[in-house]
């Protein structure tokens, strides 16, 4: 796993999350691709728009270079929605991922896993640290037995 972001984590917090991002890879590559057209597409048709429109007007000589820019502007504005949806889809999908988890455990009770469940429902944006606090708590079960 090349996320910095839990490379100081135990091994089986590593292993758990690897799973869920196994699940959403391809996703998370379309969206970064996505992203990383849009943006520059934007803001270069978007400034010269504003330059050709500002320096030389909007003659019938230009017309057509203002079209060529206004739309690239538009596959630009089209590629960010996409890559918008897809984050959508990458948080639906791994929460999906972590619920089925979850609720595949035999050693935290049940209450203890709808309150899980409920919160990552709740605020799928917390799914991560939520997932992490549940294989905490089983490990630490796990242990105790």
């Amino acid at each position: 796993m090349n996320n910095f972001m839990f490379q100081n984590m135990p091994g089986y917090i590593q292993q758990e999350i690897e799973g869920v991002m196994s699940k959403v890879k391809s996703l998370i590559k379309k969206n970064t691709i996505f992203t990383l057209v849009s943006i520059p597409l934007i803001v270069f048709s978007v400034f010269n728009l504003f330059i050709l429109l500002y320096r030389y007007g909007a003659g019938t000589e230009m017309v057509y270079v203002l079209l060529l820019f206004a739309l690239l502007g538009s596959i630009g504005i089209a590629l960010y929605k996409e890559a918008k949806a897809i984050r959508k889809e990458i948080r639906k999908v791994s929460s999906d991922q972590i619920v089925e988890r979850i609720e595949a455990s035999d050693v935290v009770n049940d209450y203890q896993k709808r309150g899980f469940i409920e919160t990552i429902k709740k605020q799928p944006v917390l799914a991560m640290s939520v997932f992490i606090q549940f294989l905490q708590e089983e490990k630490n079960r796990k242990e105790n037995e």
